[in-house]
């Protein structure tokens, strides 16, 4: 289902277990939702967990930073790790390891749900692997955040940039068949 604008800020604000999917048209863009996402968590109480590229984790405190009220709260409440260094713990032979990841990002939302708050996460990995051309370890990676929200419930959203899909738009529909939710284009 395609979300517009306005129903990915309601579906930001909702208690779920959803996979969303944002094909963002620029890094200000994902910034912008990603934004959202985790002052929404922040401000419910939501366990809020940042696994992001480098870039993006110090554009997105940039921005928290301008927001007074968000600023102590994500400092103090929000779990940050840099995804590049997550992946090179559960990767092997170019693919995720199912036991690793598991005991890794999975011990990670374990301990998050023993505080008995919803669970907010945005993964970075996927994109990173897309963008280094490794598609089919991205779609594992995709399908074992679902099986980790068989066991745990928590909301993941995820991002790739558009332009990686501007020449194959039909890897584009097949990684959102991964999803529940899939955002519909929109300008920041």
């Amino acid at each position: 289902m395609n979300l517009s604008a306005a129903a990915f800020r309601q579906w930001i604000s909702l208690p779920s277990n959803n996979h969303v999917v944002d094909f963002y048209p620029s890094d200000e863009a994902l910034i912008f939702n990603l934004r959202e996402y985790v002052c929404t968590g922040l401000e419910k109480s939501d366990t809020t967990i940042v696994i992001a590229r480098p870039i993006h984790i110090k554009k997105l405190c940039e921005e928290i930073g301008k927001q007074q009220s968000s600023t102590e709260l994500f400092r103090n409440h929000c779990i940050v790790i840099n995804a590049a260094t997550l992946l090179e713990d559960f990767m092997v032979d170019g693919l995720p390891d199912k036991k690793i990841f598991f005991s890794t990002v999975g011990k990670l939302i374990k301990n998050a749900a023993k505080k008995g708050q919803p669970i907010r996460a945005y993964g970075g990995c996927m994109s990173i692997l897309w963008e280094a051309g490794n598609k089919d370890a991205a779609m594992q990676l995709e399908k074992l955040w679902n099986e980790l929200a068989e066991i745990y419930s928590f909301s993941l959203y995820c991002a790739y940039p558009e332009r990686l899909f501007m020449k194959n738009s039909s890897e584009q529909v097949g990684l959102s068949s991964c999803h529940a939710f899939v955002t519909a284009p929109q300008m920041v």
